[in-house]
């Protein structure tokens, strides 16, 4: 005799891996802390010339960017007034979140939700600028 309803399941299936499960547990924490270091605005900066994979220095309101080196420089350090650069609120990824790439500080950019969009909208000036991988 043919079935004619199908057999229900006792417990419905996981949306997220158990694996996914964890390794989001260290996203969050990874996150927190990079975003924590590169606390303004990477792809703003790069835009404008400074060397975003430096960290911005904090001292009485003032944020110091690291100043473009010219040949023979040694490091000075800018003084940019607060809001000239937006605080970076979220992640990029400039590789796919897929596998490794998912957990690899090397592939982000800590973005502001402007420059963010603008990535995301533009995919081939990203991936000329360096901000997708290609």
């Amino acid at each position: 005799m043919k079935r004619t309803t199908p057999l229900k399941r006792t417990t419905p299936l996981s949306r997220i891996s158990p694996r996914r499960k964890r390794e989001a547990v260290e996203y969050k924490a990874r996150r927190a802390a990079y975003l924590a270091t590169y606390w303004l605005c990477q792809i703003t900066l790069a835009e404008a010339g400074y060397d975003p994979k430096e960290p911005p220095r904090r001292n009485f309101g003032c944020h110091y960017l690291p100043r473009p080196l010219k040949e023979g420089q040694t490091r000075v350090w800018d003084v940019v007034k607060p809001g000239a650069i937006p605080y970076s609120t979220e992640i990029h990824h400039g590789a796919k979140r897929t596998g490794s790439n998912y957990l690899d500080t090397s592939t982000w950019w800590a973005a502001c939700r402007k420059a963010h969009d603008r990535v995301e909208q533009n995919k081939s000036w990203a991936r000329t600028a360096g901000y997708l991988s290609a």
